[in-house]
């Protein structure tokens, strides 16, 4: 990378004092934006799950394995490239989208000449039209205005909120009505296609930057060098997140595959969407101070303390309560997912504890990449033999195991890059996880001396790990000075205002 000017370091120095405002203020739009998405995809979940069969969500899961695995392996990385770059960015924008719409006509025709191969590698002849019409999806967003990108290299996610969203309700209206009339597997995809639009068309009305074609092969190659560890990243997790997916429907069939996914995707729910939310905001933050390693090192251990503090409770409610929120939000027949989803929940966990973004962030993806490898591997050796012996619970062990290596191999390596606070770390994971254990054990207990639960029943239990996770916690923090949760979550609400 280039040397920063004297202006731009001054300029630097000048934003840094207001940063930790700036991204709370970030987060907290983000988390709005992730918590009125969840609760749109909750709502699409309730509807659809009760109008639509589990054959249905296996379908669409193929048509997305099929895009999502073209994609991947055609990925830039481009984006990254632009958040994490020293300085002005406006002469990369033109020839970052005039490559991203190459890519998209080329990605277009790819899924569709792929989509018999796909529904016959999953013996699924009725996932041949859904991969092609999702192939639209994919083209769509090619043209998406370049200019968004400012949204998180700036750290404006007001804008961004306003974005995602709009799409999500959209899509969500689309789906819901179609599945109404319909009841048939279009609902899913017609619903993703229209939030893709809308996306599209939102991204001109709230950036006025105006991207025209242009390709500048020398801006391609800078900025390749760094996108190129985020490709490599990108497809090691493709293999990792989705292979899964691939293996289980191949093996086991769409409907199994549709549980599946049902279970991935609620067990993950918080961990994977708080730690996105995380990561969208701290990639950028790290990046203005990514050459000063104290303030590198206080950044992370409050973020793995405030991430860790959020949605250990919301996991392990999901595990304690994964009966009682089947059985009563999506129907009985749902039911067989639930060891697969408590499974999946641990893994969850580890999630919350990001570091990846900060890599990026200090120039080295490529540390991602490699433990992402290691991951893939273990995983590929397990996958197997334990789906065979044990279904779909074994292929969520099977996803589970990396994360007790992989996890701590990258704190390990963070902490010769950064030289973060080992105690502070222990203390951010260690008393959150007593205070869901505490919550876990007496949810345990209300359940045994309650018997059979109900929707009012179920409410109560979900109101006793709320009041009591909260009060254990902040027993924890009164006890130890050095942990200050409370302390915490006073400057991000001060923050926030």
């Amino acid at each position: 990378m280039q040397q920063d000017s004297p202006d731009l370091l001054n300029d630097r120095q000048k934003e840094l004092p207001d940063l930790f405002e700036r991204s709370v203020k970030a987060g907290g739009w983000v988390i709005g934006g992730r918590i009125v998405r969840e609760l749109l995809i909750l709502i699409r979940i309730v509807v659809l799950a009760r109008l639509l069969d589990k054959s249905d969500f296996g379908l669409l899961g193929i048509a997305l394995l099929v895009s999502h695995v073209l994609t991947t392996f055609t990925s830039t990385g481009f984006s990254a490239a632009l958040i994490q770059k020293k300085g002005h960015i406006a002469g990369y924008l033109d020839t970052v989208w005039t490559i991203g719409i190459i890519r998209g006509f080329l990605l277009f025709a790819a899924i569709y000449f792929a989509a018999p191969y796909g529904a016959a590698f999953f013996e699924t002849a009725e996932a041949e039209p859904v991969i092609r019409v999702i192939g639209l999806g994919v083209l769509l967003g090619s043209f998406s205005n370049i200019g968004i990108v400012y949204f998180k290299k700036e750290l404006d996610f007001h804008k961004h909120f306003i974005y995602d969203i709009s799409g999500s309700v959209g899509g969500m209206i689309v789906a819901v009505c179609i599945a109404v009339i319909y009841r048939s597997v279009w609902a899913l995809v017609l619903g993703r296609i229209v939030g893709s639009a809308i996306r599209c068309c939102m991204g001109y009305l709230l950036h006025p930057y105006r991207p025209k074609l242009s390709l500048d092969l020398k801006k391609a190659a800078e900025l390749w060098r760094f996108g190129r560890h985020v490709l490599g990243t990108a497809v090691l997790k493709l293999f990792i997140l989705q292979g899964d997916d691939a293996f289980l429907g191949k093996m086991l069939g769409a409907a199994t595959l549709g549980l599946y996914q049902m279970a991935y995707r609620i067990s993950s729910m918080a961990a994977t969407e708080v730690a996105n939310v995380i990561g969208q905001v701290t990639f950028p933050a790290y990046s203005k101070i990514q050459d000063d390693k104290s303030r590198l090192s206080d950044g992370f251990i409050k973020t793995c303390q405030l991430t860790v503090g959020l949605t250990f409770p919301i996991t392990g409610g999901i595990f304690v309560l994964a009966p009682e929120i089947i059985s009563v939000i999506l129907g009985e027949k749902w039911m067989p997912m639930v060891p697969a989803m408590r499974v999946l929940c641990v893994l969850g966990m580890f999630k919350t504890i990001q570091s990846g973004s900060l890599f990026k962030a200090i120039g080295r993806p490529d540390i991602v990449t490699k433990t992402s490898l290691v991951r893939l591997a273990i995983i590929a050796a397990g996958i197997y033999p334990l789906t065979m012996r044990f279904g779909m619970l074994g292929t969520a062990w099977s996803v589970l195991l990396p994360a007790f290596i992989i996890k701590p191999c990258h704190l390990f390596v963070l902490k010769k890059h950064v030289n973060y606070d080992v105690a502070g770390l222990c203390r951010a994971l260690f008393f959150p996880l007593i205070a869901t254990l505490t919550m876990m054990l007496l949810v345990y207990a209300a359940k045994f001396f309650v018997g059979q639960i109900h929707l009012i029943g179920f409410l109560a239990l979900v109101l006793l790990s709320m009041i009591s996770y909260a009060g254990s916690l902040y027993l924890l923090d009164l006890t130890c000075k050095d942990y200050r949760f409370v302390q915490l979550i006073r400057s991000v609400a001060k923050g926030l205002k």
